[in-house]
């Protein structure tokens, strides 16, 4: 372990520990300390990490507490650092001479500090010594000049005494300006001089100007911001996220971007989960779709009747509108949850605590984790590429926990249909020969080897004398009116499905939601990414693609790219829900829902709708418990032949926009949009910083 912290390695020794852990071996206070001491090149995840251990079984001692202060004087985190020597003050273990050290070096290095907190020397005083820190006065030995600074200027928390334990401190914009007035320095504006200020509530954030991002210093949602950078919460109506571990404007902006980047280029060098996860001891990863019991036979599968799914892609951002769809899902009180993959921003462990398993952040930062719905007997939770951005160990160490499943795919058999959840995530990335994932590069996005032989040997789906209706559940999509499709499943489809078979298809990825007609797909690798050496690809089976990406991230509502008389586009949803910054705006965020009743679906949409206007419309957030309905449908098997009928009970056009050209009674054949078109009169003007699927 000290090589490793010479070095700065973290990465290795996370990859230890885990490994420790996966041997069933509990962590203790001196490895952990160890361990902490190679994390001061990315000091947030060894904060994290910390976090993570100590709600498990760590119980920290006072040289571990030490290098975890140490890890915020590294970042210059003094506020946390300041959270941390309360707790020990407050509820132990005793704070040492180098417990203050640490929390004076984290306050000198601040920008803001540097003119109180220089020349302030702690190393003489006694942890022998009462501390009581309204009275005791701290003196400073300087040989230039002897001054008295009352500790107090590193205690204005304390001095609240509001109990808050272990790095835990309320209302980091309130700390600030009681740290200021009990100092009686200058502690600086939130914003430059230049910038105007907003307050809400707990939130304080600065126009995003160019010239000026530097200026401001970042006093929400500090978790993965630097030290140094704008407050990417740019308008006032993104203040009711601050109760939220994220905000949708956590992920737009020139500065989002760059903090987006420097997590990912960390995150993939966590070791990728290998071997691939799949079911053994007999089991064949089918379910009854009525109860969720497991079945030792593609041929099995009972009734089902008022089954009721509830599900949603590209939803874990942790942001509160993410939280509102959750809360819209659950009132349905689904049987079976699915979500399609992506928990942002790099789907590790944190990520997937915060953003989908409902823990709480540290306190400090006076926010409540948003909690995935779950089935009443079943909830699955894909994986997407930013669950591979982390090796899946998110997903596999964490997410499986919460869910109980046992791999990333599976299958709901019934009598009447077959659901089943691939995996497009865990090869969507190229690799380097040690499994770190190489950013900037994407794959067709095939399906595991693994997994296709468990679609033809234990599922037979190629068993044509098998009537029951398909649907398939993944993240990538097979085919887009707006981006470049990846058709590294749907090649593999081919070979599996039988000929001329309809199904089918929920999809996410893209950011949005948009209803096709049924089509067969026809490509080549000018306009898709294709397996292999392949220039071009005809699928033998048809689809109703239904893209619904629109869960809980931000959406950039735009119109498809190509000519409308060569769109299969049937709705589509491109209205605006808020604008944030530079007039960016973002669209509305939905689920979906599937009632299984015999041998018919009604799937009906909902999308999130704002707040009355007397609550404040939509610059107050979403409405938490009423959304409406954009469009629903019902899609009937027929047993003797397989064959399926699918009619629209309802579009709502106050919310979609729609297309007679999509008809659905031409030629099925559809090309995907080529990659470098231009986006239709039908859009607002495409965003070259972001795609809709970063």
């Amino acid at each position: 372990m000290s090589s490793l912290a010479l070095f700065g390695d973290w990465a290795r020794a996370s990859a230890f520990l885990a490994e420790l852990q996966r041997g069933q071996l509990r962590p203790t206070a001196p490895l952990v300390t160890a361990v902490l001491a190679s994390f001061h090149p990315a000091w947030p995840r060894g904060l994290r990490l910390f976090s993570q251990l100590r709600e498990v079984t760590l119980r920290p001692d006072a040289p571990l507490m030490n290098a975890t202060i140490g890890l915020c004087a590294a970042g210059q985190a003094w506020q946390s650092a300041l959270g941390f020597l309360d707790g020990m003050l407050g509820a132990g273990p005793r704070p040492t001479v180098e417990s203050f050290n640490a929390v004076a070096s984290a306050c000198a290095t601040a920008s803001h500090w540097k003119a109180d907190c220089s020349e302030i020397h702690l190393a003489e005083f006694s942890p022998k010594e009462d501390y009581g820190v309204r009275k005791r006065p701290l003196r400073v030995a300087s040989p230039h000049r002897r001054r008295i600074l009352y500790i107090k200027l590193l205690w204005a928390a304390c001095l609240q005494r509001q109990r808050i334990i272990w790095g835990t401190i309320r209302r980091p914009v309130s700390l600030a300006k009681n740290i200021q007035a009990s100092a009686g320095g200058h502690f600086g504006e939130v914003c430059s001089a230049e910038q105007s200020t907003h307050e809400a509530d707990y939130c304080k954030f600065c126009p995003e100007e160019k010239h000026k991002k530097d200026k401001c210093e970042a006093s929400h949602h500090l978790r993965k911001h630097k030290k140094k950078s704008c407050l990417v919460i740019t308008s006032e109506s993104q203040c009711w996220s601050a109760v939220c571990p994220c905000a949708m404007s956590n992920y737009v902006g020139s500065i989002a971007h760059k903090i987006k980047h420097k997590n990912k280029d960390e995150a993939v060098k966590i070791p990728l989960v290998t071997p691939y996860p799949v079911y053994g001891g007999g089991e064949t990863g089918i379910f009854d779709l009525a109860t969720g019991s497991p079945l030792s036979s593609s041929r099995q599968g009972g009734p089902a009747t008022g089954v009721k799914i509830g599900a949603a892609g590209d939803w874990g951002s942790g942001t509160c509108e993410a939280n509102t769809v959750a809360n819209l899902m659950s009132q349905d009180t689904p049987d079976l949850t699915f979500h399609l993959g992506d928990v942002y921003f790099v789907g590790d462990q944190e990520d997937f605590h915060y953003n989908v398993m409902g823990i709480d952040p540290p306190s400090y930062r006076q926010q409540k984790g948003v909690l995935f719905p779950k089935g009443s007997h079943t909830t699955f939770l894909m994986a997407g590429n930013h669950e591979q951005i982390s090796g899946m160990n998110g997903l596999v160490y964490a997410g499986y926990k919460y869910s109980g499943q046992k791999a990333n795919f599976g299958a709901w058999f019934s009598d009447h249909w077959r659901f089943i959840a691939l995996d497009t995530g865990y090869l969507c990335m190229p690799t380097r020969p040690d499994g770190e994932r190489i950013l900037g590069k994407e794959t067709p996005a095939p399906l595991p080897n693994e997994v296709v032989e468990w679609l033809k040997t234990t599922l037979n789906l190629g068993d044509p004398t098998d009537k029951r209706g398909i649907v398939l559940m993944s993240h990538h999509f097979p085919y887009s009116d707006f981006e470049k499709a990846y058709l590294g499943a749907a090649q593999q489809l081919n070979d599996v499905l039988p000929e001329d078979r309809t199904i089918v298809w929920f999809f996410g990825h893209e950011h949005r939601f948009a209803l096709y007609d049924k089509l067969k797909i026809k490509a080549n690798h000018k306009n898709s990414r294709l397996l292999g050496h392949a220039k071009h690809f005809t699928s033998k089976y048809a689809l109703y693609g239904r893209m619904v990406g629109n869960g809980g991230y931000r959406i950039h509502p735009e119109g498809p790219k190509r000519h409308k008389k060569e769109l299969k586009i049937k709705a589509w949803d491109m209205r605006t829900y808020q604008e944030i910054p530079h007039d960016q705006k973002l669209g509305f965020n939905g689920y979906f829902k599937v009632l299984v009743n015999g041998d018919q679906l009604l799937v009906t949409y909902v999308s999130a709708k704002c707040k009355d206007p007397s609550a404040g419309g939509c610059n107050a957030g979403y409405n938490f418990t009423h959304g409406e309905v954009s469009a629903n449908e019902t899609i009937t098997v027929q047993l003797d032949s397989g064959n399926l009928t699918q009619e629209w009970h309802y579009v709502n056009t106050d919310i979609l926009s729609t297309t007679g050209a999509a008809t659905g009674t031409e030629d099925l054949y559809a090309t995907p949009v080529p990659w470098d078109a231009d986006p239709t009169k039908q859009g607002v003007i495409y965003n070259s910083e972001h795609t809709s699927m970063d």
